[in-house]
């Protein structure tokens, strides 16, 4: 019986142990700013560069998505034009907090290059 009541405890408090020993933070531990400002966790994060983006009138219905990994943003999602594509990384990048931000957003189909223009008909 005591056996099972130790092998219980250590079940218990083992997980917890290691995350703690590995020195990784969890995805709620706050993300220390190197500027002294206050410090956000990563679902914090990931909601203001979410709601900043959707505040821009051109991005408002794009429904991009943020993720956040230790303060480093990668965002999702698909938009009409590659100068939105750019709206979007811009407007992350003023959200207080964040290292970096990676745009893995797609541009629909269709949607002419950029620096490219048809040419016109003569």
């Amino acid at each position: 019986m005591l056996k099972k009541i130790i092998l219980l405890v250590c079940m218990a408090v083992l997980p917890t142990g290691l995350t703690a020993a590995s020195g990784k933070k969890s995805p709620e531990q706050p993300v220390q700013r190197k500027d002294g400002g206050p410090t956000y966790n990563d679902a914090g994060i990931a909601s203001a560069v979410e709601a900043k983006i959707a505040s821009m009138p051109s991005l408002k219905n794009a429904g991009i998505k943020a993720e956040s990994k230790d303060a480093n943003i990668t965002l999702t999602g698909e938009v009409a034009s590659y100068g939105l594509k750019g709206v979007a990384t811009r407007a992350a990048r003023k959200v207080d907090g964040i290292k970096s931000v990676k745009n893995n957003i797609t541009v629909a189909k269709g949607a002419p290059l950029p620096g490219r223009h048809k040419a016109a008909n003569k």
